[in-house]
């Protein structure tokens, strides 16, 4: 099932995403070289990310990193300035770490929020 923030995503990404299910996770995840697209996509939609969760991609396996991010709506901070900090922060995270681990296949799993409706 498709959701509505990833018609959003340009179908090059889009079809770089995995699903995380047999790992019992109702997510998708993409690669970190997608993550400018996907981040960029969500901005535009007017998306905040509310965190993310690293994997890395060990033969046909994913397996957590154990690294992760949040960020929180400040109080009074209007929706647009936490949309673009969100995922300014989100960006700055995932380049930090793709340049720490220097893995072509790890993957990053995002979750966003439109508005008050969490997906």
């Amino acid at each position: 099932m498709t959701e509505e923030w990833e018609i959003l995503v340009p179908e090059s990404a889009r079809s770089s995403s995995v699903s995380l299910k047999s790992l019992g996770i109702n997510e998708i995840s993409w690669p970190i070289s997608c993550a400018e697209i996907v981040v960029s996509a969500l901005l535009n939609g007017a998306y905040a990310i509310l965190g993310g969760d690293i994997y890395f991609k060990e033969a046909a396996n994913f397996v957590p990193a154990y690294e992760n991010w949040s960020c929180a709506v400040a109080r009074g901070e209007q929706w647009s300035a936490y949309a673009q900090r969100s995922c300014n922060e989100a960006m700055q995270y995932l380049l930090r770490c793709n340049a720490q681990t220097n893995r072509v296949h790890d993957c990053c799993n995002i979750k966003t929020q439109c508005g008050g409706a969490r997906y």
